[in-house]
């Protein structure tokens, strides 16, 4: 089986914020989404196929009722002033299910 890096989750307070200062280091972070169902929003760094993903609360009150994606209750539990790593994926061309 054949593993590649597919994309990393930053847990960031303040995702625009890591978008100027990366931007300012020749790394080309774009603005992503804003997620309405789960009171976040991203921006993002594509590196061919690949990308890391800055993702941030933009309504902590709402994300806290989120209950259908773990994703966003991690983030709401991990929640920091600093932020950190909080999941990276791999991708593959041989998945047995």
């Amino acid at each position: 089986m054949h593993l590649s890096f597919d994309h990393l989750v930053h847990f960031s307070p303040d995702p625009i914020k890591a978008q100027k200062e990366l931007n300012e280091y020749g790394i080309n972070v774009v603005k992503g989404g804003i997620h309405e169902k789960w009171g976040t929003f991203n921006t993002l760094a594509y590196f061919n196929l690949s990308y890391i993903e800055w993702l941030g609360l933009r309504d902590i009150a709402l994300a806290q009722t989120v209950t259908d994606n773990d994703l966003i209750q991690q983030l709401v539990n991990e929640h920091t002033p600093v932020g950190h790593f909080g999941r990276f994926a791999f991708r593959t061309d041989d998945m047995i299910c």
